[in-house]
């Protein structure tokens, strides 16, 4: 069966390298030899150039016979000696003389992988359970367990097994990441139903911003609670009065905050959600148990101190260990000596005739060999000694807390406390391991000694929703993280029965349902309120918005359609359709804003009168009797339909007139005056005719009336021709003076 394969290269380099040096290593010919173990071993329990291990070969460890652990899980055939010569006499996989004893698994302390027999074969001392690799650093061919490291389990956070018993924890995720179940940092980023928000924008956890939507009009976001739309206004967060000072936050009005960014090492998130801090590494989550090394935060941790022979750093950084040495390196070429790692190197036997340590310690030579080296002359009171000549010496066991060089000196029963860093604690009370204790220090934040379920570990375990009895939204898990807690079924909402992420309904007063609404409205939990009716002409709904007290009215043209006059728009307001074109009247037919006319009858029409025809008032007429008497005439009075006779006015009738009477055109006169003399009246005019010569015969100069007020020139011939004939007549004082006297 092949044997398992180590998860490291460690013991597959040491073992070509421990091969190789003890190879070199030659006893002489004729002797028979217990080998070096270290040069007889495979090391690891296998491996090939495909995982990365680079087999040996015969020349590398100038191996010249038999077959051998190649160091990566495979055997070397090395050939076969000639004829007297046998294959491990010499040495390990060496031609020589005399004879050579195979070693078994037991006799070699070895329980698993391939090992070389000591002459020219390979042994298989078996398989380690699942956990363990066969062979480590200073321990070939021996079943151990190198817990892995967070890197090497290529693990972020959390806690994990360390593969051999133990429990790794590898730290926690800087918020918003969330520890996975493959102890990978990562993030669910939330959605809007998650985060209970109906409106404006919020973070989404991940580094993302969400945008859940508007306000229906008249409602503003915020002002039912973060992220939610209602009446009213919003008080807007801020980073200051939230306690934030990096990230993102939402000012809960449906807005985003960006509240700044933290210094390195310092990240957002990392204690608490959008607070900067530092969570600084484990030596356990780094794998160290000795030396100081950063704390991943400005600070350096103290690991502790390793337990002698081991030192730190002589195998890996930062971790205890041991190189043995080789038989070579301890200067010894028989028996056995310590390999200065608490293990045994067996250096094997000496020629015939020769005796180990009988000149030197572990040397050959020949002559008895007198241990020199007593448990009590070497100060020993534990562990294996030798006695210088190639024999070991039990010293004894110790008791208690005591183990053999515990206290720093090999072979002396003693005890070197441990501490809290070697532990992998940093926090309670554990014991130094040597009857003492120590005070491992206390944890902050939302961190808990053994909250994250490994003793003396600071650690926080999350709560869940269920524990916290939330149903929805994004919760603080009480470890710096958030978890979703799912979203709420209409009409229910996250958080709005009064309890935060818990989804729940309030509903609404009837006053603030009721306000500005009419009829039946929700109360916005599945529930109604009765919010009344509407005052005549409104009706509920009727001015096209649900609920609202409204009207709306009728349009002019179908209220006018066939109408006149002012009419109703049944709404408590008024269309003009116009008038009538005459004889009609609005309403004259009897109908109202009917355009109509109704007659009169005959005996109203012809009331108070009695001649000519009157209109019926609908475009015919009545007679209302026959023709009046002269001088009357139908209407001549002044009355329509009426005899009479107006008579003309005395101006009228005298116009051109002023003397003399006239008639008044309805058997009466009018007086137009009288004349003054000399005027007489003629055909009602005052005149006068004037006398055309009005002057004597005997009047030859000046004037003479003329009978009508006026004068006529005189001019008459005083001389024989004139009026007055006679001889040498003269006019004198306006009369013809006549010589021999006036003719009278």
């Amino acid at each position: 069966m092949r044997p398992t394969r180590p998860r490291s290269l460690w013991g597959r380099a040491l073992s070509a390298l421990v091969v190789a040096t003890i190879a070199l290593l030659t006893v002489g010919p004729g002797c028979t030899v217990t080998h070096d173990l270290d040069s007889l071993t495979g090391q690891d329990a296998g491996g090939d150039a495909s995982s990365g291990c680079i087999p040996t070969s015969c020349e590398s460890l100038a191996y010249d016979c038999g077959k051998a652990p190649d160091g990566c899980g495979g055997t070397l055939d090395c050939g076969g000696c000639t004829a007297g010569f046998t294959c491990g006499a010499a040495g390990p996989n060496r031609c020589g003389e005399g004879s050579c004893t195979p070693l078994t698994c037991a006799k070699l302390n070895a329980n698993c992988g391939l090992i070389s027999n000591g002459c020219e074969d390979v042994l298989f001392c078996g398989e380690c359970a699942g956990g363990e690799d066969c062979g480590g650093p200073g321990q070939p061919n021996q079943c151990v367990c190198t817990p892995k490291t967070c890197a090497e389990a290529a693990a972020e956070c959390g806690l994990l097994d360390d593969g051999c018993g133990g429990t790794l924890n590898c730290g926690s995720c800087a918020a918003p990441a969330v520890c996975g179940a493959t102890n990978q940092c990562g993030c669910e980023p939330l959605t809007c139903a998650t985060a209970g928000a109906t409106c404006g924008q919020v973070p989404d956890n991940c580094g993302g911003v969400l945008e859940c939507g508007t306000c229906p009009s008249g409602q503003t976001c915020g002002a039912a609670g973060p992220n939610a739309c209602g009446v009213g206004s919003c008080t807007a967060k801020t980073c200051a009065s939230e306690g934030a000072n990096c990230g993102t936050i939402s000012d809960g009005c449906g807005n985003t905050l960006n509240c700044g960014s933290c210094t390195s090492p310092q990240t957002c998130g990392a204690a608490a959600q959008n607070q900067c801090g530092c969570v600084p590494t484990t030596c356990a989550a780094q794998g160290a148990n000795c030396g100081s090394l950063p704390d991943g935060c400005g600070g350096t941790l103290n690991c502790g101190s390793c337990t002698s022979p081991q030192t730190c750093g002589a195998l890996q950084t930062n971790k205890c260990g041991c190189v043995p040495k080789t038989c070579a390196s301890a200067g010894a070429d028989c028996g056995q000596v310590s390999d200065g790692c608490g293990g045994t190197l067996g250096c094997g036997s000496c020629p015939s005739g020769q005796t180990c340590g009988a000149t030197q310690p572990n040397k050959c030579g020949t002559g008895a060999c007198v241990p020199t080296v007593t448990c009590a002359s070497a100060g020993a009171n534990c562990g294996t000694i030798q006695d210088n000549c190639g024999n070991q010496l039990n010293c004894g066991a110790c008791s208690g807390s005591n183990t053999c060089g515990g206290g720093g000196t090999p072979n002396q029963c003693g005890c070197t406390p441990t501490t809290c860093a070697a532990q992998g604690k940093n926090c309670g009370t554990i014991s130094n391991g040597c009857g003492g204790n120590l005070n491992c220090g206390s944890c902050s934040g939302s961190n808990s000694c053994g909250g994250g379920g490994t003793a003396n570990v600071c650690g926080c375990t999350p709560n869940t929703c269920a524990a916290l009895g939330k149903n929805c939204g994004a919760v603080n898990d009480g470890c710096g993280g958030t978890m979703s807690c799912g979203s709420c079924t209409a009409p229910n909402s996250c958080g709005g029965g009064g309890t935060a992420n818990v989804c729940g309904c309030t509903p609404t007063t009837q006053a603030s349902a009721c306000s500005g609404k009419c009829g039946t409205v929700s109360n916005g939990c599945g529930g109604n309120h009765s919010c009344g009716g509407c005052t005549a002409p409104n009706s509920c709904g009727g001015g096209g918005t649900a609920n609202v007290c409204g009207c709306t009215p009728t349009t002019q043209a179908s209220a006018c359609s066939g109408k006149c006059g002012t009419v109703p728009n049944g709404c408590g307001g008024n269309h003009s359709c116009g008038g009538c074109t005459a004889p009609n009247s609005c309403g004259g037919g009897g109908t109202p804003n009917v355009c109509g006319c109704t007659p009169t009858t005959q005996a109203s029409a012809c009331s108070g009168k009695n001649c000519g025809t009157v209109s019926n008032g609908c475009g015919g007429t009545h007679s209302c009797g026959g023709a009046c008497g002269a001088p009357n005439t139908c209407g001549g009075g002044g009355t329509p339909n009426v005899c009479g006779c107006t008579p003309t006015s005395q101006s009228a009738a005298c116009a051109g007139k002023n003397c003399g009477t006239v008639p008044n055109g309805c058997g009466g006169n009018h007086s137009c005056g009288t004349c003054t003399p000399p005027n007489t009246c003629t055909a009602n005019v005052c005149s006068c005719t004037p006398n055309p010569d009005p002057c004597p015969a005997n009047q030859c100069a000046g004037t003479a009336p003329n009978g009508c007020g006026g004068t006529v020139a005189c001019s008459a011939n005083c001389g024989l021709g004139g009026a007055c004939p006679c001889a040498g007549g003269s006019c004198q004082g306006n009369f013809c003076n006549c010589s021999p006297g006036p003719c009278r």
